[in-house]
């Protein structure tokens, strides 16, 4: 069906998911076909390099955004302050799943706590390499003041002007997963300090993870 709405000059292949780790793009496979472009579906590693561009397709599980957005307004109230640890802004990340869903949620957000809350963005088109744009700064420090974009375990986060990510609460829309423990690592875990480097603190982390959709109505 797929390959009856492409033009005659289009040849399509389909592969497997690769034997090493599905969520990574199996540009091998690609080349050995001589593909102009990679078009992987499902989860994916971000930090995507290869010799051929590549398009990003993620699965969508449902969420329910209003009851998201609530539950995140809810958290910046004064009476979660202690566990925030004084933060005074969210970050969000999220599992792959749920991209199909942070438009609506950022638009909900910005009525109900309006500047409060950044919510990361996933590229989804990557070119060969060497073609790629500069990488943003790493997310462990505080290299985000100014409205300067972060890259965390490939998602790209941008914080208003006056707020760093030290100072911001991490909220994760998912599942414990891989990832997380990666972004947790890399990004929230304290750092201490030297004559040269500020000490850092941990940064609180927030599990957000949605409720499975209703069951559908039998006929």
């Amino acid at each position: 069906a797929l390959t009856a709405a492409l033009p005659a000059a289009v040849t399509l292949y389909v592969l497997a998911d690769c034997t090493f780790d599905g969520s990574q793009l199996d540009f091998v496979a690609a080349q050995h076909v001589d593909a102009q472009l990679l078009v992987h579906y499902g989860g994916a590693q971000l930090e995507v390099s290869g010799p051929i561009p590549a398009r990003l397709v993620f699965p969508r599980r449902h969420v329910n955004v209003p009851q998201l957005a609530a539950a995140l307004a809810a958290a910046l109230e004064l009476q979660h302050a202690a566990e925030l640890d004084g933060a005074l802004h969210l970050a969000v990340l999220y599992e792959l799943g749920y991209a199909h869903a942070m438009s609506a949620l950022a638009a909900a957000l910005a009525t109900l706590v309006p500047g409060r809350v950044s919510i990361a963005t996933v590229p989804r088109y990557y070119d060969a390499i060497g073609a790629n744009p500069a990488a943003a700064p790493a997310g462990g420090g505080e290299a985000a003041v100014g409205g300067e974009e972060l890259l965390i375990e490939g998602f790209r986060l941008r914080l208003p002007p006056t707020v760093t990510m030290r100072k911001c609460a991490l909220v994760y829309v998912g599942e414990e997963d891989a990832p997380l423990d990666a972004i947790v690592l890399t990004s929230c875990a304290a750092r201490t300090g030297s004559a040269t480097v500020p000490e850092l603190p941990e940064l609180p982390v927030l599990l957000y993870t949605p409720a499975p959709p209703p069951p559908a109505a039998e006929p």
